[in-house]
């Protein structure tokens, strides 16, 4: 047989294949499956009193324990001493740490008149007694409200949050 027939046959056969490659490679359970994210945590702090003013929100009264949630599938939920939450936050240096990139947060305090929320950028957070500060930079919302009760969501957190919290939700 000499080269261009060896190559016709071959394009013949290749062409012949290419529907059950086709099917094969693109058959759902062929299909590879997709990796599973990592759990991405958000963190919900409540308090007695949130004040606001001059760039500096402070929870008072907030409670020793910061709750925690996972979006779906995972649905994990629980709570970690606030102390701890503040250690980590403080020391997670790394490229996506809260340290290194300030966490978003929706701040909402129960005013008399009606609950008034701001979306703002969290930093430098810090505990006195039963109190916990946060530098705050306002990305949208209110300014200024009265001191009241109230509670943040903060964003959601991937990293050293899966080793924290792996030791109380293995699997």
């Amino acid at each position: 047989m000499n080269k261009k027939v060896r190559i016709a046959l071959t394009a013949v056969i290749m062409l012949a294949l290419y529907p059950i490659a086709h099917l094969v490679t693109h058959h759902p359970r062929a299909a590879a499956q997709p990796k599973v994210a990592p759990m991405s945590y958000l963190f919900v702090q409540t308090a007695a009193k949130i004040d606001y003013k001059d760039g500096i929100l402070t929870l008072y009264d907030v409670p020793r324990q910061t709750m925690y949630f996972t979006d779906r599938p995972n649905r994990v939920v629980g709570n970690m001493p606030t102390e701890k939450f503040v250690a980590r936050w403080v020391t997670d240096k790394g490229p996506n740490g809260f340290a290194t990139v300030p966490p978003n947060a929706a701040v909402t305090v129960f005013q008399p008149d009606g609950p008034k929320t701001a979306i703002v950028e969290l930093s430098n957070p810090r505990i006195d007694g039963n109190n916990l500060t946060y530098n705050v930079r306002i990305l949208q919302g209110i300014g200024s409200t009265q001191p009241a009760t109230g509670v943040v969501f903060i964003d959601d957190y991937t990293g050293w949050a899966a080793d924290a919290f792996a030791a109380s939700h293995p699997g």
